[in-house]
């Protein structure tokens, strides 16, 4: 009688029990949704990636086809001050690829020093078209 116990379950303990149940219960969802996310964070990071680089290659395909272009106006040029200006506006207005800009600019360098030098029409187009084709090269 006086030694025999009851085994009854106390209430404050079910209640922390329920407490730490809903505690591991929240955590583990948080954590699944995180998850997720990192996931769906990584796949809009490779599709960025993926479209900077069409981007890129779009830049310097129309480089190339402006490029191109320029060449044939110059042909048919037969003004020497109108083709230095629209060769100076060309390169001064086309949108250059990352890993051409220093010819480019080495390129408006030496057709403002081919300006200087007084040429005739027959030997500023070529000069112009030598220039030009070294900017066309560097891809």
């Amino acid at each position: 009688m006086f030694w025999t116990k009851k085994n009854k379950i106390d209430p404050i303990l079910i209640v922390f029990g329920i407490i730490a149940l809903a505690i591991i219960i929240a955590v583990g969802y948080l954590l699944i949704s995180l998850l997720n996310k990192v996931e769906k964070s990584e796949n809009k990071n490779i599709n960025y990636k993926v479209e900077m680089q069409e981007k890129i290659l779009a830049v310097g395909a129309n480089y190339t086809r402006a490029i191109e272009d320029m060449k044939l106006e110059i042909i048919d040029e037969d003004d020497i001050s109108e083709l230095y200006t629209e060769v100076e506006d060309f390169l001064f207005n086309v949108r250059v690829p990352e890993n051409n800009r220093d010819v480019h600019l080495q390129t408006l360098f030496a057709l403002a020093d081919l300006k200087n030098q007084n040429l005739d029409i027959e030997e500023t187009k070529i000069k112009v078209l030598e220039l030009l084709n070294s900017l066309s090269l560097v891809e």
